[in-house]
């Protein structure tokens, strides 16, 4: 098993985002984070990757193998909502039985109508 080494800090720009942990969130904060996600995709030309159990200063802290489905559930469903699929992920197993996912995520049929000023 290998394990997801500390990363740089977060942009504000870009098609790459950290989230540590997406647990017992409401939906408004579902739509917050589509919102979030349709950026990075913009950001990406349609591509985004995302790093779960990452904070924003790049730290790889994980998160419990009880949180891993809720967190994954609650991307999925900004997927689901803005249309766009997972491509690829890959869960490192970090010390203290914590996990960190590495998720690419695309979407091909961007609104430009809704992002573009």
């Amino acid at each position: 098993m290998t394990t997801l080494n500390h990363l740089l800090p977060e942009d504000n720009d870009g098609n790459i985002e950290y989230k540590w942990k997406l647990c017992d969130v409401s939906p408004n904060k579902i739509h917050q984070l589509m919102t979030q996600m349709l950026f990075r995709l913009t950001e990406g030309d349609g591509y985004a990757e995302y790093y779960l159990g990452v904070s924003d200063n790049g730290n790889a802290r994980g998160i419990l193998k009880s949180e891993v489905n809720m967190t994954l559930y609650n991307i999925f469903e900004c997927c689901r909502g803005l249309g766009s699929k997972v491509l690829y992920y890959k869960i490192y197993v970090q010390p203290n039985n914590r996990y960190c996912i590495h998720l690419k995520v695309v979407k091909l049929d961007l609104p430009c109508d809704k992002i573009c000023l």
